[in-house]
Order: C-alpha cells, then sequence, then structure tokens
C-alpha cells in the first residue's frame, strides 16, 4: 500500500483531485475495513483505487522511449483516463464515513491510540465535509493510492 491517499471525484464528466493526504487512514486502513465489516457498512479499503499506483509501476517496467510518449487525457490531465480508475458512488463513501466518524467519537477502539483516533476523526470529517456536497448530485468517487 502507498504511503497516502488523495480524495478525487468525478461529477459527471468533471474530474477533481484534491491535494490534501489521507496517512492516518492509511495506517489504520486494516483496523477500520474490521470496524467497518463490525458496522454493517462498505470497507474504506474498497474506495482505494490503484491506477496511479499500477501505471508507475508500468512505467518501470518498459523502458522509457522518448519518442513514443502518450499524451496526458484531456479529462485527467494524467497519462490514464477516467474509465481505467474505479469508482464509487458517493452516497455509500457517506454511509461509510458517517459510521466510522460516529463510532470514532464515542469509542477508543483497541488497537488504535487517543492521539490516532483524533487524526482518524479529523481525516473522515474532512472526507465528509468534501463529499457532502457532491452526494445529492449523485457524483463518484475514490481514493487515489499515491
Amino acid at each position: 500500500m502507498s504511503a497516502v491517499l488523495h480524495l478525487a471525484t468525478l461529477v459527471d464528466r468533471e474530474f477533481c483531485t484534491e491535494s490534501q493526504e489521507y496517512t492516518a487512514l492509511v495506517v489504520h486502513l486494516q483496523r477500520l475495513d474490521e470496524l467497518a465489516r463490525t458496522l454493517g457498512v462498505t470497507a474504506p479499503s474498497q474506495f482505494i483505487d490503484v491506477t496511479e499506483l499500477e501505471f508507475r509501476e508500468a512505467a518501470q517496467l518498459i523502458e522509457p522511449d522518448s519518442a513514443v510518449r502518450a499524451e496526458p487525457d484531456p479529462v485527467t490531465g494524467l497519462f490514464y483516463g477516467i474509465e481505467d480508475m474505479s469508482w464509487s458512488p458517493v452516497a455509500i463513501g457517506m454511509v461509510t464515513l458517517e459510521a466510522l466518524g460516529g463510532y470514532l467519537s464515542r469509542n477508543q477502539p483497541s488497537g488504535i491510540s487517543e492521539a490516532d483516533r483524533q487524526r482518524l476523526r479529523e481525516e473522515l470529517s474532512q472526507l465528509e465535509l468534501h463529499l457532502r456536497p457532491l452526494e445529492a448530485e449523485g457524483a463518484q468517487f475514490h481514493l487515489a493510492a499515491r
């Protein structure tokens, strides 16, 4: 798994990626997945898109040829397009974020220190803040692993 996650959203064909890093989610992803299963919501790991990591790995395997370079996708500005990435409905993500955030507000789960619990709550709240206005628009999202 990568060291950081970044939020990417898709409203109709409008692609946006946030610069904020979600490092606490990565550190505690396994524990959050366990909590999500207990709470009956989608595991946060299901929202992670590894397209960028796969692209980098493939690029390292192929000898770079300066004469044959792919043009960036006009929508994403990346060397891969929207269709190459995995997406989830914001509404499903919000259910998970709200459930985990609520649980962490009321409980101190084993394996997560108080300081880490606070960082996780902050990151979950930040994700909710970004996604909430997009929920009614039927937007999609993922957490891009970089």
